[in-house]
């Protein structure tokens, strides 16, 4: 499971707005496509750098194939050979570069899906199908245990949990045609969320074979949608006048409601990082089709609004580190323009495509990740007018750092050791040797600058 997970005051606010206007991220893009194929879809990245999606080939309508991939921080993308010429997804990628996704045994939409977990080191191994068809994977933790749905043959929407101990089991007392995990971690919380006809969605909790329903802040619905290492939940639930509320919860407190934004009328809280830093959605005013805001919260800093209208789209992601650094897009329906956006505590928040630094054909369109180290998982397309093959890729962005002079998103002794080999180089330093002041040498002044940026590797 990859923990896509600042510290400001609502006061410094301005503060930000001004520094981030002279201050801006940068980033490198490394390309994610593999050449037999159309299209590479990046769905998430983890704390290596690595990266799973799916790829697509158009067939030249021959029939369109869509199958499952795992990519390097260099940009190698290695198709997973699942055991199938049919359709495969890598739905979830943990820290220890494991995914899990599933495969079909037919054409229909229907035809019935089994489980796999790839690594490098094992390959692709099939863990068979429970009971059923038409299964998929929700989540998947650091111990590789594999958290999903899939349909009965009654028809019933059914949760399962994988685990090599074990293997699949199905979990939980709520059965029915609607009921989904959305997420588990690493000490075994799963949470979700399942339909009861006469009050709508319920968010429940599940531990040690104790399936809980999470409650409520009044209204009948309740959504959870993510949990911590520390199994505090976040979701969204309705007030009793109707209205939707972010919310934070944990066994020993319930739920509670998160403060609201001036002016905002309803909230969703998608995201908590392990520190328990939140992100979510709130509207501003009553208008069905705007007043969108992204946010962060947390105790100590309270609301920090990320200063971007987000659109028509309510459902816009927002994906978030420990650092403080989040993604997230806006939509403008009548143009249908999709545009991502990167915030950091240090830089304020930023359009991605005006952050990349060299020659780079494309202009990115979605986000899909953020890992530990600031490296950001993005879907681009070819500019209007250039001419580029393929048209669509992924794009992995890793942030530009002072002192990085390996490339690997962070200053560490690997940096430094980089620098001292290079110390003697008096003319034609580059910064990757560790020219940092741009003079062309290497000499102690770079090395002072190196050493005010060294930090504990990220990874």
């Amino acid at each position: 499971m990859v923990r896509m997970h600042t510290l400001l005051t609502l006061g410094a606010l301005a503060t930000l707005a001004t520094s981030a206007a002279a201050d801006a991220p940068h980033y490198r893009a490394t390309i994610l496509w593999d050449s037999t194929t159309d299209e590479t879809i990046a769905q998430s990245v983890n704390r290596a750098g690595s990266s799973a999606g799916y790829l697509i080939d158009w067939g030249g309508g021959a029939g369109t194939h869509v199958g499952a991939f795992a990519a390097l921080p260099d940009g190698t993308v290695t198709p997973i050979d699942v055991p199938t010429t049919f359709d495969s997804t890598a739905d979830a990628l943990n820290d220890r570069g494991a995914v899990a996704g599933t495969f079909s045994l037919g054409a229909q939409y229907n035809s019935p899906r089994r489980l796999y977990r790839y690594t490098p080191q094992t390959g692709c191994v099939d863990l068979g199908v429970l009971g059923g068809a038409l299964g998929s994977v929700a989540d998947m933790n650091n111990h590789g245990d594999i958290l999903g749905s899939w349909l009965d043959s009654t028809g019933t929407n059914r949760v399962f949990l994988y685990t090599d101990a074990e293997g699949w089991r199905a979990i939980g007392t709520v059965t029915n045609d609607q009921v989904q995990p959305t997420d588990m971690n690493d000490r075994g919380d799963i949470v979700g969320n399942y339909w009861r006809y006469d009050d709508g969605y319920r968010a429940w909790h599940w531990r040690d074979g104790v399936q809980t329903d999470m409650g409520d802040l009044g209204g009948n619905e309740t959504r959870v949608y993510y949990v911590n290492a520390q199994g505090v939940a976040v979701g969204g639930a309705q007030m009793p006048d109707g209205s939707w509320c972010a919310f934070r919860w944990t066994i020993e407190s319930g739920m509670t409601a998160l403060p609201l934004l001036p002016g905002a009328t309803t909230s969703r809280a998608n995201w908590i990082t392990d520190t328990g830093l939140i992100g979510g959605i709130q509207q501003i005013g009553t208008s069905a089709f705007s007043g969108y805001r992204a946010f962060i919260y947390s105790d100590a800093t309270g609301l920090v609004d990320l200063g971007v209208e987000l659109g028509t789209d309510w459902d816009s992601p927002v994906a978030m580190n420990d650092a403080g650094a989040a993604v997230f897009k806006t939509f403008e329906a009548s143009a249908y323009e999709v545009t991502p956006f990167v915030y950091s505590p240090e830089f304020g928040t930023h359009d991605l495509n005006a952050v990349i630094d060299g020659d780079f054909p494309y202009v990115l369109q979605d986000v899909s990740g953020v890992n530990a180290c600031g490296e950001i998982t993005a879907i681009a397309l070819q500019v209007n007018g250039a001419s580029v093959d393929p048209q669509s890729v992924s794009v992995l962005l890793s942030p530009i750092l002072t002192g990085d002079l390996d490339g690997d998103s962070d200053v560490d002794l690997a940096d430094y050791a980089r620098l001292q080999a290079n110390i003697t180089t008096t003319t034609g330093a580059t910064p990757e040797q560790g020219d940092l002041d741009g003079d062309g040498d290497v000499d102690a002044a770079d090395a002072q600058s190196l050493i005010a940026a060294l930090h504990a590797p990220c990874r």
